[in-house]
């Protein structure tokens, strides 16, 4: 499943910074994939205000398909790579983000056909694949494609934000209706439960955290569970893979520092202390990820659209 390092280990692209504020720049040497941005971030460490040069969502999404390409050592699960080398078949990305993974998947399967989409239009608008197209979509709304669209829908840290209710009854049956009966959906994701054996600090932030998305009305232990009931009511052949990666690996203390630095304003609704005393507190979370046996799990969710699924009328 996945991508085979016989088929990349030859890769090496660049897409030029010059075309796009989201462009990167990828390597494939000895089968390990690297990007620009991420060399620079974490040499950026090292510096005590780190929290000041991490940006918004684009970055966030370069640090998790990262952190998850590492983990897993393939961009994907699902068993259609040999389907994505023929081509003729359809992909959706579905909260692109800065749209990393689908473009590098677009260059690495140039005959098969791919479509991002998010809220945030922070995708390159030029200097593209030809393969690759972006469209604008409202998450609260209905999606702008017709019913059985789409060989393969994948997302990354989407759930895990969404409210219970708008889960069940709008975003997992839109995607259903759009995939392909035969088709696969896969969902890369983490939940309230993924951080364990963290130290006093940094379980003070997840705490915070937690009462945060409880105040919006998501229930942090839920995403998965909530995934995994939807998959069994439309789908066969469901899989669930989860890699556990140590804290002491910095890419996760990156995505977890991005995390709790870019929702700042709610979490100090919740306690007494100011902004500075928050980024001092934030700042030497970085020991703790060093020092504690710490991990995050991340999990893979994947199956296949049941072939005898019928549309309501």
């Amino acid at each position: 499943m996945g991508n085979n390092h016989s088929f990349h280990h030859k890769l090496k692209l660049s897409i030029s910074s010059s075309c796009s504020s989201s462009s990167t720049v990828i390597e494939k040497e000895s089968g390990i994939c690297r990007d620009s941005f991420l060399d620079g971030l974490v040499n950026l460490l090292n510096d005590d205000y780190i929290y000041r040069m991490i940006g918004g969502a684009a970055e966030k999404s370069q640090l998790l398909n990262e952190l998850s390409f590492r983990s897993w050592n393939s961009y994907f699960s699902s068993p259609i790579n040999t389907n994505l080398k023929l081509g003729g078949i359809k992909v959706l990305e579905y909260g692109c983000g800065s749209a990393d993974w689908i473009m590098t998947m677009a260059t690495l399967y140039p005959e098969s056909k791919f479509i991002g989409a998010d809220s945030s239009q922070i995708f390159p608008t030029n200097c593209m694949p030809k393969n690759v197209s972006f469209v604008h979509i409202d998450t609260c709304k209905e999606l702008p494609f017709e019913n059985d669209q789409f060989d393969y829908i994948y997302i990354m840290d989407f759930f895990a934000y969404i409210p219970e209710k708008n889960i069940e009854q709008l975003n997992f049956p839109e995607l259903v209706r759009i995939l392909k009966p035969g088709g696969w959906l896969e969902i890369c994701d983490g939940d309230g439960r993924a951080f364990k054996n963290m130290g006093p600090k940094s379980t003070l932030f997840l705490d915070l955290l937690s009462i945060t998305l409880r105040n919006w009305g998501i229930r942090p232990l839920s995403a998965i569970e909530i995934l995994s009931n939807c998959y069994e009511q439309h789908f066969d052949n469901f899989h669930s893979e989860s890699k556990v990666v140590k804290t002491k690996e910095e890419l996760v203390y990156l995505v977890f520092h991005h995390i709790i630095s870019h929702i700042k304003r709610p979490l100090l609704e919740f306690t007494s202390i100011n902004s500075e005393k928050f980024y001092e507190i934030l700042a030497s979370t970085k020991k703790e990820f060093h020092e504690c046996d710490g991990s995050i799990e991340l999990c893979r969710l994947y199956a296949q659209k049941s072939m005898n699924f019928m549309h309501e009328i």
